[in-house]
């Protein structure tokens, strides 16, 4: 009866203890941590079951167990009950701080553009630098704000910064250059490409970047994009369905020689202007007829080093795509649609070839033909044949009478 009564007496007074110990200041402080009840009440289960049968008295554990209890307990249990608290408090890892642009967004459908920007500077006075908001606050200013001079500076501000990595000064550099490009200067997107070729030479960047030099429209072109045109109507053929073939119209060019003497002085100077030796393949193919010179020039496309491999593909399938519908040549066909499943084995093209040539059916033959079907001679205009109904009455009753 009286250990029962000293049990009930240790833990009336732990938990004043606990009590007294868990109460904060006025700033919060806790003195003891909440795992020491928890420690504290596991030890003193555990000096009960181990020395009572030694003859120890409760009265003399509980003093060990609270010191136990505060001075390792409140460690050893938030160790082994952290993932439990975890769930209830949100455990004691700090969030990385990161800003947060979707005010930005709101303000932005909305129309409120001066508070967009404001929003964005306010998140950058916080996260000074920030990559994203940077850009944001560029495109704000370029395409609502109309201001492409602030839009270029901002944008030069990113470059400058320190510590920038190599993809966000290239997407900076190149953003520039599209804004140069809008306000029709040429030479300063030019020289805002170099930047890049000269920055990070022989890279897929700088590569790109020539061909967007190589792109660039001439000062002829951006003068006469300002110029107020008339665009006169062209004359559409008439009675379409009844003409050849979707195969045998030509090409929509006025002069189809012009354009392949075009093609041909940009590769002279660029044999690299992948865009300019696609056209020429494809002029080849659908208006000029040459097998030849289009196997040519996609043989050298296909080729090309520093290709994408989804532009390849796309060469490849348009290659042959002219076999099958300009040459009527299926072998030829079949034959690139078995380069592009062996050049690329496990990826979506291939499997498409694959299919691709499935559907031709098996060798050089294509797929067979279907069976005709022949269909009998039956009775025409069968409704128009009936006769009257009246004049069958009358039939009826005459032979009737006959009878």
């Amino acid at each position: 009866m009286w250990v029962y009564l000293l049990l009930a007496a240790a833990f009336a007074f732990s938990a004043w203890v606990f009590y007294r110990l868990t109460q904060g200041g006025r700033d919060g402080d806790v003195l003891l941590p909440r795992t020491g009840l928890i420690g504290w009440l596991l030890l003193l289960a555990i000096l009960v079951l181990v020395w009572l049968p030694f003859g120890v008295t409760l009265p003399l554990l509980i003093p060990v167990a609270l010191i136990f209890s505060y001075t390792w307990a409140p460690s050893l249990m938030g160790w082994l009950f952290k993932p439990l608290w975890a769930v209830f408090d949100g455990g004691q890892e700090e969030i990385e701080p990161k800003p947060f642009y979707h005010r930005v967004a709101a303000h932005r459908n909305k129309g409120h553009y001066d508070l967009a920007v404001h929003e964005v500077m306010q998140q950058l006075a916080e996260f000074p630098g920030d990559f994203e908001g940077m850009m944001l606050l560029a495109e704000l200013q370029s395409e609502q704000l109309m201001d492409v001079n602030g839009a270029i500076q901002t944008l030069e501000q990113i470059i400058a910064t320190p510590g920038r990595s190599d993809r966000e000064q290239i997407l900076a550099l190149n953003r520039i250059a599209d804004l140069h490009v809008r306000r029709e200067d040429r030479a300063a997107a030019r020289n805002t490409l170099l930047r890049v070729v000269n920055g990070w030479p022989r890279s897929d960047p700088a590569h790109f970047a020539e061909t967007r030099m190589a792109h660039l429209p001439t000062d002829e072109v951006m003068a006469a994009l300002r110029e107020t045109r008339v665009v006169p109507m062209r004359e559409f053929p008439q009675n379409i369905g009844l003409q050849s073939p979707p195969g045998s119209v030509s090409a929509p060019y006025a002069n189809a020689n012009e354009r392949a003497t075009e093609l041909l002085n940009r590769l002279k100077k660029r044999p690299d202007d992948w865009e300019a030796r696609e056209a020429l393949a494809i002029l080849y193919g659908n208006h000029f007829r040459r097998a030849d010179l289009a196997n040519e020039q996609f043989e050298q496309l296909v080729n090309l080093s520093r290709q994408p491999e989804k532009a390849v593909a796309r060469w490849m399938n348009q290659w042959a795509d002219l076999h099958l519908g300009t040459f009527d040549d299926l072998p030829a066909a079949r034959g690139i649609l078995e380069r592009i499943r062996d050049r690329f084995p496990g990826t979506v093209w291939a499997d498409s070839a694959q299919l691709r040539l499935a559907r031709m059916g098996p060798g050089t033959g294509g797929a067979p033909l279907p069976k005709t079907l022949k269909i009998g001679n039956y009775e025409q205009n069968i409704g128009l044949t009936q006769s009257n109904p009246f004049e069958q009455r009358q039939a009826g009753k005459g032979g009737k009478d006959a009878g």
